[in-house]
């Protein structure tokens, strides 16, 4: 093998023993077992210093990888050659490259891991490598380089560099030991934009599982929102004590129910109901069993009728029944139904000796206007059931 001015170079050759695979070229040693190659032909030659030629790997020269793969030679006419090389190489890196002693403390360091750090690279030396450690990251890093095994001699290490910028800057490190002395040689790649990507992408994610989050949670809201709305809506329109209609309820469904029997000739009808000396109950078995007769008596009305029909409370003991689609005849049957249910219902379950019956008052809606007229119809024929002797039906056209 010869170099470009001719010079003729030392055939490469290998150590001997089981100790690493080296080969020599000109002043230099180089380990191949180390940078992962097998022979001199995957190396080339460049310009080296002081005259001579320095070989180095095809895909990555000059770069600070290789300057872990030099080792010294053990004669000493080498040493100044060596270190002149290890210089340049350093000088010549993309990448930072540190010396730490034993104690962490830096012995040397080259110009990109200064410009990294934001410090001038003669402060460099002797300061605290664990010091250039953002705090969150320090532990990890003492663990493995200030408290090796016995038997490590490579570990690596990614760190953030200590508040120096707003942006946070990552190194991901490689750090050899040599037995011997104890210094920890370590050749790093910044990686902040990897990171960066990483805490975007995390950023995005936790503003994702937010906004899913807050979107369970407006559907929750929502949901309340609208069970609590449906039960105004029932309150509204519903009886507390009875749980039949109310008579606001009731007002409104015969005003639609008029209209549209006016408006397509169909019939409809509305029966009275009142519980008989109601007034009575009251004084003589107390108001607590008046309020559970009155809802037992509601409920009997509910079964009585069809799902189509409308029972309401009107008012104290007073219930209204309305009747879709009936004339007066069909709601006196179903009146007359709901008369005999009272008054055949056990009412010892509420109360022993308590006997109850009602009167009821059925009119027809035929030429009558609106919702008053039949009202003041139903309710006429009411007392007039009430007259009769009461817990009877009363139609009268």
């Amino acid at each position: 093998m010869s170099s470009a001015a001719g010079v003729k170079e030392k055939p490469a050759e290998c150590s001997a023993g089981p100790g690493p695979l080296l080969v020599f070229f000109g002043a230099w040693r180089v380990d191949l077992a180390v940078c992962g190659y097998s022979r001199p032909a995957h190396w080339k030659k460049c310009p080296g210093i002081n005259g001579g030629q320095a070989i180095l790997r095809k895909r990555l020269a000059p770069t600070a990888l290789s300057v872990l793969a030099m080792t010294e030679s053990s004669s000493s006419c080498h040493c100044a050659e060596s270190a002149d090389l290890v210089r340049y190489l350093l000088e010549n890196s993309h990448d930072p490259f540190v010396a730490l002693d034993a104690g962490g403390r830096i012995r040397q360091a080259n110009q990109v891991f200064a410009r990294i750090c934001g410090l001038a690279r003669e402060k460099l030396s002797g300061l605290s490598f664990y010091s250039l450690i953002h705090l969150e990251d320090r532990e990890a890093g003492m663990e493995r380089l200030a408290r090796p095994g016995a038997e490590q001699l490579e570990t690596s290490l990614e760190h953030r560099v200590a508040g120096l910028s707003e942006l946070e800057i990552w190194i991901s490190w490689r750090f050899i030991r040599r037995p011997d002395s104890g210094l920890w040689y370590g050749v790093g790649r910044e990686i902040s934009e990897r990171w960066r990507e990483l805490a975007d992408f995390a950023r995005f994610e936790a503003s994702r599982q937010d906004l899913a989050r807050a979107h369970l949670e407006k559907t929750r809201l929502l949901k309340k929102m609208e069970q609590q709305a449906a039960l105004l809506e029932l309150q509204s329109r519903t009886d507390d004590l009875t749980g039949v209609y109310n008579r606001r309820y009731l007002n409104h469904r015969m005003r639609d129910e008029i209209d549209r029997a006016h408006r397509y000739r169909r019939p409809l009808a509305l029966a009275m109901c009142d519980v008989d000396h109601f007034k009575q109950i009251n004084d003589s078995f107390s108001h607590s069993v008046g309020d559970r007769s009155l809802a037992r008596i509601a409920r009997i009305l509910s079964d009585c009728v069809r799902s189509v029909d409308c029972v309401a409370r009107y008012g104290g003991e007073e219930f209204a029944m309305l009747f879709p689609e009936t004339d007066g005849r069909g709601a006196e049957r179903i009146a007359e139904k709901v008369r005999a249910g009272v008054q055949s219902f056990d009412w010892s379950q509420i109360s022993p000796e308590l006997k109850i019956t009602v009167s009821i008052g059925v009119a027809e809606l035929g030429e009558r206007r609106n919702a008053d007229e039949l009202l003041i119809a139903a309710d006429r024929n009411l007392y007039s059931a009430k007259d009769a002797g009461r817990n009877c039906v009363m139609l009268v056209q």
